[in-house]
């Protein structure tokens, strides 16, 4: 996946209860960077069983078209 300010890596989302949402109204700052924080992950993985499900998604609206290809794609990440 291409990275260019880490907006896209920076919406990862994990939970035990249910898929993380799409935030459609989400996008990144012209000019700014995002710092990824794999702590909140580690988080949930940290807090679960072994009989819990984990759902791992992004949040940004564009991942999907970001990993599986949209023509023309003009959005950063």
């Amino acid at each position: 996946m291409p990275f260019a300010a880490g907006f896209l890596q920076q919406s990862l989302m994990a939970s035990t209860a249910t898929m993380p949402s799409i935030h459609s109204g989400a996008k990144p700052v012209e000019g700014r960077t995002y710092k990824f924080d794999f702590g909140i992950i580690e988080a949930v993985i940290a807090g679960a069983s072994l009989e819990d499900d984990l759902y791992f998604g992004y949040t940004a609206a564009y991942a999907g078209h970001q990993e599986y290809g949209a023509k023309p794609m003009l959005i950063p990440t």
